[in-house]
């Protein structure tokens, strides 16, 4: 029966090593946003560590015949506690939200650094006997005090997990207005994948919470190795999408919320700069990954007020309104030169692929490209 007991949580904390190990292994070059990506391998690291050090509690009960739930009235809630703030912290700063501070993080785990100094030291008030032993643990656990101490840290971690999921969503929403802001096309879109992250995180939070609460016999060795394997599966994620992290390292400058300039401000000679921009003969805003940081160089204004620009007088995001002025070509193209491949189209634009061109046209204009020059041969 030990053994029967013990293979999965043998498993769970072998993936979980293999997982931390994995994120201190990674070494990323030295280019800008390696904090924040090194930030965040540390952080998974470290819960999947203390996920090891928790199977081995548990594998400790096994071993010398001890109930291993009892473990549920204090050291797994505090640890689960302590890895959803990290994942959290992790994220958020990924993500380049405001709140990611390391005294955001301290503060958010005050709770538990307090109801987990107040169990040791009523522990080792209250019950005798060798300080690293099963026995006075147990003892201890089915006190009153001990009780009441673990109702406190179960409610404090069950309200910590929707604040901690809400701050997710919120990043993320504030993340892709910054995105669509700074970057175009393929770029734009690439830098979404960041927000499935977030989504498998949540139900990473969501899968370890059904595990936290509903914790039994029948269910507890099957979601511990479910748990296990769902973030192995998001360490290699971080793994394959460390580049795009590196990458959108430029919205950490990008204000959260949408800029805006007074309509007097604008219609002083900034606007005008703009359009000369537009009209130039090489078309610059046909360049493939094209950044808002690539223009405002070229008309040497800066980032956050050609931001401003950009959504009071033409009231658009970057990407929308590069893609706009690339449209406007593609229509020229589509009328001058009907017998051009959409695909030619699309290399020459500053789309990436015949299919984005499509997709993109499609959302503007109504109908796909072989559509519209159809209805111009009529």
């Amino acid at each position: 029966m030990n053994a029967f007991w013990g293979a999965p949580y043998i498993i769970g904390g072998i993936i979980c090593l293999f997982s931390g190990i994995i994120l201190l292994m990674i070494n990323p070059k030295q280019i800008t946003g390696t904090d924040n990506f090194r930030c965040l391998r540390l952080m998974f690291a470290i819960s999947a560590f203390l996920s090891v050090f928790q199977y081995l509690c548990i594998l400790s009960c096994i071993y010398h015949q001890v109930y291993f739930f009892v473990l549920d009235n204090f050291l797994i809630p505090i640890i689960f506690y302590v890895q959803i703030s990290l994942i959290t912290f992790a994220m958020l700063k990924i993500l380049y939200f405001g709140l990611a501070k390391l005294k955001f993080l301290f503060i958010f785990l005050i709770p538990a650094l307090l109801l987990a100094l107040s169990y040791l030291l009523l522990y080792c008030t209250l019950s005798e006997g060798p300080f690293f032993s099963e026995d006075r643990y147990v003892y201890f656990s089915e006190t009153d005090v001990a009780y009441t101490i673990c109702l406190i840290i179960y409610i404090t971690v069950v309200t910590a997990i929707p604040i901690c999921i809400c701050f997710l969503f919120l990043a993320l929403h504030y993340y892709e207005k910054r995105l669509v802001w700074f970057f175009s096309g393929q770029d734009a879109i690439e830098g979404r994948n960041v927000g499935y992250l977030v989504y498998f995180v949540i139900a990473y939070v969501f899968l370890s919470t059904v595990d936290f609460i509903s914790s039994n016999e029948k269910t507890d060795p099957a979601l511990t190795i479910i748990c296990s394997l769902f973030y192995f599966a998001l360490v290699l994620i971080i793994c394959r999408k460390q580049y795009q992290f590196f990458k959108s390292s430029p919205l950490s400058s990008m204000p959260i919320n949408t800029p805006s300039i007074p309509e007097s401000s604008a219609s002083q000679g900034l606007d005008f700069v703009v359009k000369g921009w537009i009209r130039r003969e090489d078309r610059p805003f046909l360049k493939e990954g094209i950044t808002l940081a690539d223009v405002a160089e070229d008309v040497n204004i800066r980032t956050d007020l050609l931001c401003a620009i950009i959504n009071t007088v033409y009231h658009k995001n970057f990407d929308n309104w590069i893609n706009d002025l690339r449209l406007d070509v593609v229509r020229d193209i589509l009328e001058s030169e009907p017998n051009m491949p959409i695909s030619h189209i699309a290399a020459n634009t500053g789309f990436v692929s015949k299919r984005t061109l499509v997709r993109i046209f499609r959302k503007s204009v109504g109908m796909t490209p072989s559509a519209y020059r159809g209805r111009l041969g009529k």
